[in-house]
């Protein structure tokens, strides 16, 4: 990745962890283990940050490894990036705030992408009924999503030209994005964003 493409990735960490600790603060309001379509506006505005940051990280990823999107839009870039499930591997711990999980949020499970994603892109012109789309259910998986996409552009920097390998993603007992596994199988330390929330 050339330093013009990292530097953006690097303004877009700083935004991830505005979202994230606008997340965190408002689990202290709403928690996670209310019913999965709790909703409210500000878990709306927080989706909203999460998916264009998505957007524009999907795009600096596309750009560094030369793809060729029929659009430079989350579903075409989503299409390239998750080739042969590359994307869909990715699993994320939720293990800080009560009510842990573990998500695998890049999996295809909408029309053409993960159904945060379509619950996001059809209610934004759909407001205010739109605002339901910012619920328990889907904000913490798109938040898991970005993280995981940030994990996965620390490693592009490094290891360009295995990112589409499914081997390079997979490991022995885990599939997450930032295990120590993970370090073992590319021989690069993680020095990526570390979250608050995430493993």
């Amino acid at each position: 990745m050339d330093n013009t493409l990292n530097t953006k990735r690097l303004k877009l960490v700083d935004h991830y962890f505005y979202i994230e600790d606008s997340f965190i603060e408002l689990t202290r309001i709403i928690p996670l283990d209310n019913p999965e379509l709790a909703y409210s506006p500000r878990l709306y505005e927080i989706l909203q940050s999460i998916c264009s940051s998505i957007e524009g990280l999907s795009i600096i990823m596309s750009d560094a490894l030369q793809l060729q999107p029929r659009q430079k839009k989350f579903p075409w870039i989503y299409e390239i990036l998750n080739q042969d499930g590359v994307l869909s591997k990715q699993a994320v711990d939720l293990y800080k705030l009560s009510g842990g999980k573990v998500y695998t949020p890049l999996t295809k499970t909408g029309n053409h992408n993960p159904k945060w994603w379509d619950d996001y892109n059809e209610t934004k012109h759909e407001l205010p009924e739109g605002l339901k789309a910012g619920n328990i259910g889907n904000t913490p998986i798109a938040l898991a999503g970005l993280y995981a996409l940030h994990v996965m552009a620390y490693y592009l920097h490094y290891y360009e030209n295995n990112y589409l390998n499914p081997e390079y993603w997979t490991t022995v007992t885990s599939a997450s994005v930032n295990s120590e596994n993970r370090e073992l199988v590319t021989g690069i330390m993680y020095n990526g964003p570390k979250s608050k929330i995430f493993t």
